[in-house]
């Protein structure tokens, strides 16, 4: 350190006194690279999907979100009560398939659109400052003053499992044509790249339905997450004249294997969907397990060893 001085007036002589621009370029330079990096951890705090909020997207998510409320017994031997209350505490969290994927997906980077509702309430409020934190536009969130926002009310006993829940989700009965203009919706400038719609089926039949055409007529891509098994049958199963029209504009469906089951039953024409085994990393961020179907599906109702493993199904 103590010869530092005498090279630094060496070196300032020997180049005519060119080092000492090159040393406030080098200065400068490594203030400039400094300003970046800490953009770049700053973005990475923030999830990083902010800077590009007005942007267009490459996926949307058509589903609902809601308030997940839990109820638990704080002793861990109880098994809960009938007819009667015990101690324990509540608590409350954003949820709901829309909300998750949506979360999911602007966590990783991205910025997705979101087409769901809420209710002009407490629980509204909450889910739309969730949105806002997270980088998820809220354009075509819609606040409806006559509904109340969608909960999921869970009852925990002290171990943690399920005693009984309600899951209120009327409001996204009212998600239909013409509140609800899926087609002008993928018109929108910010929708221009769309490659995939994801959507849950929370939403209505007819819903669904208008979005899996919309897409096929947009060259997007049509993605349904059958939710349970109740809404696989009621909303995508083969209840109606439309039936076979749903599923048959869906390009992926991922079940597990009651869903599945229930897909499957529902439908005549089982020849028109192609089952395939999917393994985690064929497909990024999905998680969806491997797990194959029997050729005799048609006949007989697919079993496997594991009813949490998930099915890829694509129409032909």
């Amino acid at each position: 350190a103590a010869v530092t001085p005498f090279l630094l007036k060496r070196i300032n002589e020997l180049t005519g006194g060119e080092s000492l621009a090159a040393n406030l370029s080098l200065i400068e330079n490594n203030a400039k690279v400094a300003s970046q990096i800490a953009v770049a951890y700053q973005k990475l705090g923030r999830g990083g999907s902010r800077a590009v909020a007005g942007g267009p997207r490459a996926v949307a998510v058509l589903g609902g979100i809601a308030m997940d409320i839990t109820a638990k017994a704080s002793d861990p031997t109880s098994a809960g009560a009938q007819e009667s209350t015990v101690p324990g505490f509540l608590s409350m969290s954003s949820g709901g398939v829309g909300l998750s994927l949506a979360e999911s997906m602007a966590m990783l980077g991205a910025t997705p659109g979101l087409i769901s509702a809420v209710g002009r309430d407490s629980h509204g409020e909450a889910l739309m400052q969730r949105l806002r934190e997270i980088g998820v536009p809220t354009t075509n969130v819609k606040e409806l003053s006559t509904e109340s926002t969608g909960t999921c009310t869970l009852v925990l006993d002290g171990r943690g499992e399920l005693i009984s829940g309600v899951a209120a989700m009327d409001i996204f009965d009212r998600l239909v044509h013409p509140l609800v203009n899926i087609p002008k919706v993928l018109r929108q400038e910010n929708m221009s790249q769309l490659r995939v719609l994801l959507v849950d089926a929370n939403m209505p039949r007819d819903t669904i339905a208008r979005a899996a055409m919309a897409c096929r007529s947009r060259g997007v891509e049509c993605w349904l997450d059958p939710v349970s098994t109740v809404k696989a049958a009621v909303r995508v199963g083969k209840a109606s004249d439309t039936g076979e029209e749903i599923l048959s504009s869906i390009d992926l469906v991922s079940p597990n294997m009651r869903e599945l089951a229930v897909l499957t039953s529902s439908y005549l024409y089982p020849s028109q969907i192609k089952v395939e085994p999917l393994r985690k990393d064929e497909v990024i961020g999905w998680g969806l397990a491997a797990a194959t179907l029997p050729s005799c599906a048609r006949a007989h109702p697919p079993r496997c060893p594991r009813e949490d493993r998930s099915y890829l199904i694509v129409s032909c």
